[in-house]
């Protein structure tokens, strides 16, 4: 799995949302009751409910927007009804058979996720190439994710990076991302922070959360601009406000340590917990950290064992060697050299320079048997936890 440095975000994504248009957005809103409003008037007006038989009645002459929004509104159907793949994957098909690009990217995105439909990466493939080919950067991004993750051919991140720059230069702020993250890691193109600058800055500009994030963590670090903490708290705040957990993890970093912004454990603790209900594994440890520091909170090593056990179950180093120390103390939990050993293991083999040594201190107290129990558990937790 390609990591896009310690920071981030993982690029192994085959497909990313559905392509929408006014078309869609619009059948949507008469199915729903509401009408779209009329051009520059800026309201919306209350319409009686449209019945899906309905729209699909005036669909059937052969209209593939509507067609396409038919499929849309089957997809996310709401208000208590679910979604209606097969019935999505009809209309998706109908739209496609007519050359609509739209509804090509979308029938690949059927196929590449399995909606409606057997999972099928060369029939993905297929229409994304077929919109592709008459220019939708949707399409164009969706190759490139696939290029990037494998799935279907051979990964190439070079192919890749051609594909996200083509949909990056349509408009497509995943793709501009994208591409920007490749700069960033020299992963198919010249390593470049300023080009990696550049195409955050396009994609944060659409309101893309992760660019926003991105640009943040380019002004923390001083990478392709001079470094400016108060800039690149404006950017994480902007991207947390969209809900994106490694913004509200920075952010929650920044309160710690006072930059950019006053230091406030309180602050910094709403932050860290709101990326830690999304599983943001530097927030659990961080949490964790602040429980066994009491710091900003009451001294609390049972919450601080629970933090740091969250984290060390995705497989923070860190957090592991902390998780250890409380085992082998018996700070917020029983005592116990079997456990510590196991979570040392662990560390170890993530790269925790601290681990080792400790390692030798804890095994002196312990018999060859608890050695050899210790052992086996941290090869089973690696079995079970890294290959999944």
């Amino acid at each position: 799995m390609l990591k896009l440095s310690a920071f981030w975000v993982v690029l192994f994504i085959a497909v990313l949302p559905f392509a929408t248009a006014d078309a869609a957005k619009s059948a949507a809103a008469q199915v729903d009751g509401v009408a779209p409003p009329a051009s520059g008037s800026g309201t919306s007006a209350q319409q009686p409910s449209l019945p899906i038989s309905k729209v699909e009645d005036e669909a059937r002459p052969g209209d593939p927007k509507l067609e396409d929004a038919l499929g849309h509104v089957y997809m996310s159907r709401g208000n208590g009804v679910q979604p209606d793949y097969a019935k999505a994957l009809v209309w998706f098909q109908k739209a496609a058979a007519q050359g609509y690009a739209i509804a090509e990217t979308d029938l690949g995105a059927m196929y590449a996720h399995g909606y409606g439909v057997a999972q099928n990466y060369p029939e993905a493939l297929a229409w994304y190439r077929k919109a592709a080919a008459q220019g939708n950067a949707n399409a164009e991004e969706s190759i490139g994710s696939m290029y990037l993750g494998g799935f279907g051919l051979d990964r190439n991140f070079t192919e890749a990076a051609g594909w996200f720059y083509k949909a990056a230069i349509g408009g497509n702020a995943v793709a501009q991302n994208t591409v920007g993250e490749m700069y960033a890691l020299g992963k198919g193109v010249p390593k470049n922070d300023t080009e990696a600058m550049k195409y955050f800055r396009e994609a944060a500009k659409q309101g893309n959360a992760t660019a926003q994030c991105n640009v943040g963590y380019m002004y923390e670090h001083g990478i392709g601009v001079p470094l400016d903490y108060v800039r690149a708290v404006k950017w994480y705040r902007q991207s947390a406000s969209l809900g994106f957990a490694k913004a509200e993890e920075r952010l929650g970093f920044m309160y710690l340590n006072g930059h950019g912004v006053s230091r406030s454990d309180a602050a910094a603790l709403v932050w860290l917990r709101k990326a830690a209900v999304q599983n943001d594994v530097a927030a659990e440890h961080n949490i964790g950290s602040m429980y066994a520091l009491g710091q900003g909170v009451p001294l609390d090593y049972a919450k601080a064992l629970k933090w740091y056990g969250e984290a060390a179950a995705q497989g923070n180093g860190e957090s592991q060697y902390e998780l250890a120390y409380m085992y082998a103390t018996g700070k917020g939990v029983a005592q116990d050299d079997v456990k510590a050993l196991k979570w040392l293991v662990l560390a170890n083999a993530n790269g925790v320079s601290a681990a080792k040594s400790y390692m030798a201190t804890v095994e002196k107290r312990m018999t060859p048997a608890q050695i050899a129990t210790a052992q086996h558990e941290a090869q089973t937790w690696k079995l079970f936890h890294w290959s999944h």
